[in-house]
């Protein structure tokens, strides 16, 4: 391991390696610039300045994502998402995109790299989708956003398991949300709650007794618990059907003086 003399100017705040190429190493700050690193060698490469769109300070760059094919995303302080081909020691900016209206401070890429996702201040989860066949600027493109949060989104993942994705965000407002990512814009996002709920019923096995097999179910409410005697009829079961509750009886069990928690 050897110390990297850094060659930007003020704060670093993201830093990512290549996915493939184990000595290159990229990095950018508040200077509005991206370094390419040659980890080896411990020095700078290349250098790609970001677009400052007629202001005197540069954009902070808050978030970096690094690609398998050189193709460098960053989200900086402008509400910018800017998509760099980093190949070669020249690069150049293949798209920059400003869906959002202040800083974006998290991204986050699809297992086969063909979506990113970004968020931040305005609290916008935002999807931007590569067309593979297409080879010149318009190869990535603004697709669709979600608003589940009300303040900062500050993190943002993708989870890959037996074939199905799903991104999670999260904020400084304590709530998770999830996204089926090939249902993206067809599909709202789904919360988690902040604490983990109790089972509030609960079912016994089937007790054969008389002519019809009977169940006991108890529903937890409040301040009193229900118990339900359920008896079922399998008659339509055997046609496909599901199993049709055909009497019901209840019992209540008051309590009065504490709720359950």
């Amino acid at each position: 391991m050897r110390p990297l003399r850094s060659t930007h100017e003020g704060r670093i705040l993201a830093v990512k390696w290549h996915p493939l190429e184990e000595e290159t190493l990229f990095s950018a700050g508040i200077d509005g610039m991206i370094r390419k690193w040659d980890a080896n060698k411990g020095r700078v490469v290349a250098m790609f300045e970001l677009e400052r769109f007629g202001k005197r300070t540069p954009p902070f760059v808050w978030s970096m994502v690094v690609l398998k094919d050189s193709t460098v995303i960053v989200g900086d302080s402008y509400g910018q998402v800017q998509f760099w081909d980093c190949s070669d020691e020249t690069g150049f900016l293949l798209k920059s995109f400003r869906e959002h209206k202040a800083d974006v401070l998290t991204l986050a890429c699809s297992h086969d790299e063909t979506k990113i996702f970004a968020s931040g201040i305005d609290s916008r989860v935002s999807m931007f989708a590569c067309n593979p066949e297409d080879e010149g600027a318009n190869r990535w493109v603004y697709s669709y956003s979600h608003r589940p949060h009300t303040h900062d989104v500050q993190a943002l993942a993708t989870l890959y398991v037996k074939g199905q994705e799903t991104l999670i965000s999260g904020g400084i407002d304590t709530q998770l949300c999830y996204y089926e990512v090939d249902k993206y814009k067809r599909t709202r996002p789904k919360k988690v709650g902040p604490f983990q709920h109790k089972q509030l019923v609960h079912v016994t096995e089937r007790l054969h007794v008389g002519r019809l097999p009977i169940v006991f179910m108890m529903v937890q409410q409040p301040r009193h618990i229900q118990v339900y005697k359920l008896e079922i009829d399998d008659t339509l079961e055997e046609k496909g059907a599901m199993t049709v509750l055909s009497k019901v009886g209840v019992e209540t069990l008051s309590i009065t003086k504490f709720p359950f928690t």
